[in-house]
């Protein structure tokens, strides 16, 4: 982005050039995302018809619906997707339309879109699928359904992975919104786009007749740990309000067993704890059941099933990472028939104690390989994937966490292939580990920089500082700030010894992420 568009931003938003380019770099790189992370309010949400193929997706969805074709809804097994679906249901069945959902189960089917799930569907009598929160790897899909006489429409907020050249697609990667919306996100404009063309619903309308879909999209945004400004702020700020003031049978359903109301949280937790079985998931019956005494029951399971698996998941991890022997720069793990559920749980677990990479597979019922891969930053997992993709069958994700589904019979070649990718500069390491602006801690820029960052983290931007110095200077910069500092690493070195210190604004202040000795 050429920040002059703005005219002068130190003048016009009081944000020194060097930020400009940070936040553009983010995603607020026009006037309308700018004043967005500035001013996050729901009511100014940008209109979905500005999402590329909004308009043509919405007309296609509402001519199945007119003619009483039957939709069904492809979502994906996390709460992200199980919010999704909840959203897609709650407006689809709004306007009368004849509609199912399906979940794959992670366990058994893997990610996305399948050809197997394709042909129950048409078995079915579907003769539409709309994907929420998934679909972007698995383009190639289309033309499969269309071989069999169905249509397919993607709405998803995951990386492109191929051309989607005669394919209707609705992705905030291809502009048009903030670029960092959920999954859910993209559902709830979809949502007001539908609502939008069939009744005239303005956002507000859509707001007091249909205040869920707002709790469902603050739920999802949330558990999917996308950046929380801009859109993704004003989402979430309306959601936790509406939840705090409104009920509804999922809250009562909480009140009732837990004699407390429920935070966002709690319910991650519970939805997240179901498991899809012939596509059909608890979470998502317990967000759109309007009967109490279900509510109660599904509920019921779920908290008890959370406590199992958070016992289950923290014995798994201690017996895996005792086999964690040597880490040459990542961590190629197979945890044999463990369930796919902890996969992730695993590799999350390992890249934070190790520091690295971690790569957990397990295996499928069927044999075939299935992987969660969580990264530290510095790293690009989609750029592994994309190296070796010709071993997968299929792969998605974001930089930092991603998963794949391959045949076992590749086993060994992958083993090879990603040794040689981060043995060989095939696979890049960023030395700042993401670090947006480096700065040293005796310029005078660095004051200006850091107290305006310090604003945009209150407002959900968190930027992130790689500060150079002596430890004296480092500390007395942030010492200037409510810097928090758990592992206390700003006192390990003192004097005159030149530090690198990673800093990130957050909406509490500042954290130090890590400190080493500047070896430079």
């Amino acid at each position: 982005m050429n920040i002059m568009e703005f005219g002068d931003p130190e003048v016009q938003f009081e944000i020194p050039v060097r930020l400009m380019s940070v936040l553009a770099e983010k995603g607020a790189d026009n006037e309308v995302l700018l004043d967005m992370t500035l001013n996050p309010s729901f009511d100014k949400l940008i209109e979905p018809e500005n999402l590329p193929n909004m308009s043509s997706l919405v007309k296609s969805l509402l001519r199945s619906a007119g003619r009483q074709e039957k939709i069904l809804i492809w979502g994906h097994e996390d709460a992200d997707g199980i919010t999704s679906v909840a959203v897609m249901l709650r407006t689809l069945r709004h306007i009368g339309a004849s509609l199912g959902y399906y979940i794959p189960s992670k366990a058994n089917e893997g990610h996305g879109l399948t050809a197997e799930g394709i042909d129950w569907a048409k078995n079915q009598g579907y003769g539409l699928i709309l994907t929420v929160d998934t679909g972007s790897g698995d383009l190639e899909m289309v033309e499969y359904a269309r071989s069999l006489g169905m249509d397919i429409l993607i709405t998803d907020h995951h990386e492109l992975t191929s051309s989607t050249s005669g394919i209707t697609v609705v992705n905030p990667k291809m502009g048009g919104s903030f670029k960092h919306l959920a999954g859910v996100g993209v559902a709830l404009k979809t949502a007001w786009a539908i609502l939008a063309l069939r009744n005239s619903y303005s956002l507000a309308d859509l707001e007091r007749e249909f205040p869920e879909l707002i709790i469902y999209a603050m739920i999802g945004t949330l558990a999917d740990k996308v950046p929380l400004f801009a859109e993704n702020k004003a989402i979430v700020d309306r959601g936790r309000e509406l939840m705090a003031r409104l009920s509804f049978p999922f809250i009562r359903a909480y009140e009732r067993i837990r004699g407390a109301r429920p935070s966002p949280e709690a319910i991650i937790t519970a939805i997240s704890a179901g498991k899809s079985s012939g596509g059909q998931h608890p979470g998502v019956d317990l967000l759109i059941t309007q009967d109490q005494v279900v509510a109660e029951e599904i509920l019921a399971e779920l908290l008890s099933e959370a406590d199992r698996w958070f016992a289950r998941a923290e014995k798994i991890y201690a017996e895996f990472v005792q086999k964690v022997k040597r880490v040459r720069g990542y961590i190629l793990l197979d945890a044999g028939d463990t369930e796919p559920g902890y996969l992730s749980y695993i590799s999350s677990k390992l890249k934070n104690k190790y520091d690295v990479p971690a790569i957990v597979m397990g295996h499928k019922p069927d044999g075939r390989i299935i992987a969660e891969i969580r990264a530290p930053w510095g790293y690009d997992m989609m750029d592994l994937l994309s190296n070796i993709s010709h071993l997968l069958s299929d792969y998605g994700g974001h930089k930092l966490a991603a998963g794949f589904t391959m045949e076992a019979e590749y086993l060994p070649s992958l083993a090879e292939e990603v040794e040689y990718y981060f043995t060989s500069g095939k696979g890049v390491f960023d030395e700042s580990r993401g670090a947006e602006i480096i700065i040293e801690a005796s310029d005078n820029e660095a004051t200006e920089l850091m107290d305006s960052a310090e604003h945009l983290g209150k407002l959900g931007v968190e930027i992130r500082f790689l500060v150079k110095g002596t430890a004296r200077d480092v500390s007395n910069l942030l010492s200037r700030y409510n810097t928090h500092d758990p592992e206390a690493l700003l006192s390990v070195h003192g004097g005159d010894v030149r530090v690198k210190a990673l800093v990130i604004s957050g909406p509490e202040g500042y954290t130090v992420e890590n400190l080493w000795v500047d070896e430079k």
